[in-house]
């Protein structure tokens, strides 16, 4: 009886199959023997690769006596199925997000798809990322591992959306998607801001309803102002203040039309005196740091007469 055995090979793997005996020198199959999935590891840059097949025969069962070999090659090629695919991973951050509301003109994105993987062996090769507003527009694309996303001018709901290609050429079994809901937002705006006299006599600051002068010759300031904000929900709030020549902040009450009474401390604005009046509002997402301001005059009350010297004038 001869015997042999069969060597697969291809890259740095091979496999020798044990002695196989057969009972003649007819043709024989042998079906027995099913390539693993480490073999992958030697083909990472292509779908498939030559290999060999080697078979060594004996003379006897046992005997290491070599009647010849013979060889032939085959190709193994790697399966297109989830075992091999490489998997796609998407992470994204936001910058200038409030609470749970990406803003407009305000939250940038990040992205960062370095979290993908591949299998036995092979590589990442490639990224596409694509990034659709809700009308299905493409308004950012990449093809990097990491990148940004500029802030959005309006709102609309982002979709990300990620392919990943590796060495062998093989896409992930579908794209890997992420939302973010774009929110409105506009910067606090004063759409008024005014500050008058008037005359009569002063009551009360608070309740009073124009300016008033007291025996002294000053009087009561009337701040008319109007503001608007995001409110975000009940999330966002506007702080709004009045300085009078760059003193110290006094907070009012924020709205669409608002009125305000300064009487100076107590001691009322001279009507010989100017006075700069100045409203300045921010909200909780933009900070102090980002206020607006509008200035207003309090003119004097006071001006010059000329009399010529006859009289006439």
């Amino acid at each position: 009886l001869v015997s042999y055995d069969i060597k697969f090979s291809c890259g740095t793997w091979s496999y020798t199959t044990s002695r196989i005996t057969v009972g003649s020198t007819d043709q024989q199959t042998f079906n027995t023997y099913a390539i693993p999935t480490e073999v992958a590891n030697q083909i990472t840059s292509a779908k498939s690769a030559t290999a060999t097949c080697t078979i060594k025969t004996y003379s006897t069962t046992t005997g290491s006596t070599s009647l010849g070999t013979s060889s032939a090659t085959f190709t193994i090629t790697v399966p297109n199925n989830d075992t091999y695919r490489p998997t796609a991973n998407l992470a994204i951050t936001a910058t200038g997000a409030f609470n749970s509301y990406n803003l407009t003109n305000v939250t940038s994105f990040a992205y960062n798809c370095s979290g993908s993987s591949s299998t036995y062996g092979a590589s990442i090769s490639k990224y596409e990322l694509t990034v659709k507003d809700s009308s299905g527009a493409i308004i950012a694309s990449g093809g990097s591992a990491t990148g940004t996303i500029n802030p959005i001018t309006t709102a609309t709901t982002l979709t990300f959306s990620l392919t990943v290609t590796d060495s062998r050429g093989y896409k992930n079994a579908s794209p890997v998607t992420a939302t973010k809901v774009i929110t409105a937002y506009n910067k606090p705006t004063i759409k008024s801001f005014t500050v008058t006299r008037g005359t009569g006599t002063v009551t009360s600051v608070t309740s009073c309803t124009n300016w008033q002068v007291n025996e002294s010759g000053g009087g009561v300031a009337q701040v008319k102002y109007a503001t608007s904000y995001t409110t975000l929900g009940t999330s966002n709030t506007l702080t709004c203040q009045i300085l009078v020549n760059g003193g110290s902040a006094t907070t009012v009450a924020e709205g669409s039309n608002k009125t305000a009474y300064f009487n100076n401390g107590g001691s009322m604005y001279a009507t010989d005196t100017s006075y700069t009046f100045t409203l300045k509002i921010y909200d909780t997402v933009s900070g102090s740091s980002n206020a607006t301001t509008m200035s207003a005059v309090l003119s004097s009350a006071r001006f010059p007469l000329d009399f010529m010297a006859n009289a006439a004038g």
